[in-house]
């Protein structure tokens, strides 16, 4: 979840995750999204939040071989 992103001393990281994540998106015209806000960016990751099994959501990242994961 976002918790640690949200605490005050991590709001440099969180701004520069915050333009990846942008850079990401204006790079790729595929996804259709436009630039999120540092609470857009926080509210994204929340929404991978899963206690496992097998209902809910969870993500996959794999930056190797250029696949969307």
């Amino acid at each position: 979840d976002s918790s640690d992103l949200r605490k005050d001393n991590a709001q440099e990281v969180l701004a520069r995750i915050t333009n990846l994540v942008n850079e990401t998106l204006s790079n790729d015209q595929s996804y259709g999204m436009s630039p999120l806000t540092t609470e857009g960016v926080l509210t994204s990751i929340d929404k991978g939040k899963s206690e496992g099994g097998p209902h809910g959501r969870h993500w996959v990242l794999d930056p190797i071989d250029g696949t969307k994961g």
